[in-house]
């Protein structure tokens, strides 16, 4: 509810949510057998409507916390980096160890206002500029470092990341998402709306970090002026491959 409060809902709203969720129950349906109503004590139940949008005020708290605590990163050519969160995967940017303190600070204070924990297995310290060539793991406490490149909402990061770094696999999945939809059809706004919304957004996207090749660009725009005009971008007509079914 103090969080409900912080961002701004009334005290209707916040009334609403707390009828909607005191004394709530639930059972466990597991291979035909239906286990005994039990109340839930934190968390919602699977598949409930409301748990994403809960969800993300709930973690909006730690992004304040986060903003607050530690200083961001300015690299030449790029936007100011400081934390990056998408549902439950976060990607911090650290300018030094007393950040990595005041990270510290702000997960510890996050996992005991939302009963959530921070996965040891799954998080890692990327050194990057001087600390890859400092010993620094004393200081580290339960962080393990890591130099090998990762992969966060599908964009390769890491030192000495390729060109095409991705790009093979974004242009392979846009072409088969353009020529699996049936669209010969329909009526040619139609079809630019489809390859707008549903094929150059991922491309859009990834373009945003690691500038696309031109003979990627060229490809991804060969197979949408196929699928909306029958024909190449350079105006050579093929017919267009139809899917098996």
């Amino acid at each position: 509810m103090h969080v409900l409060r912080a961002v701004g809902l009334g005290p209707k709203a916040r009334q609403w949510y707390r009828a909607t969720y005191t004394n709530q129950s639930a059972s466990v349906f597991l291979n035909g057998w239906l286990s005994a109503a039990f109340n839930f004590l934190s968390g919602v139940r699977q598949g409930d409507p409301l748990a994403p949008s809960l969800f993300v005020l709930e973690i909006e708290g730690f992004a304040c916390q986060i903003r607050s605590r530690v200083k961001d990163i300015e690299s030449p050519g790029l936007q100011t980096i400081r934390e990056l969160l998408f549902a439950d995967d976060a990607c911090c940017a650290l300018h030094d160890l007393s950040d990595l303190q005041d990270l510290n600070r702000a997960i510890g204070l996050y996992e005991r206002a939302s009963a959530s924990k921070l996965s040891n297995a799954k998080s890692f310290l990327y050194p990057l500029g001087s600390f890859r060539n400092h010993p620094i793991v004393p200081r580290l406490g339960t962080w393990r470092l890591s130099d090998s490149q990762f992969r966060y909402l599908g964009i390769q990061v890491g030192v000495d990341i390729a060109e095409d770094a991705g790009w093979e696999e974004v242009k392979s999945s846009t072409i088969a998402c353009i020529r699996s939809i049936p669209m010969y059809d329909l009526p040619y706004a139609p079809r630019c709306s489809i390859i707008n919304t549903y094929c150059y957004t991922k491309v859009l996207f990834y373009n945003r970090f690691l500038p696309a090749p031109k003979s990627v660009v060229k490809e991804i725009k060969d197979a949408a002026m196929l699928a909306i005009h029958g024909r190449d971008s350079d105006g050579t007509r093929r017919r267009p491959i139809r899917q098996a079914h």
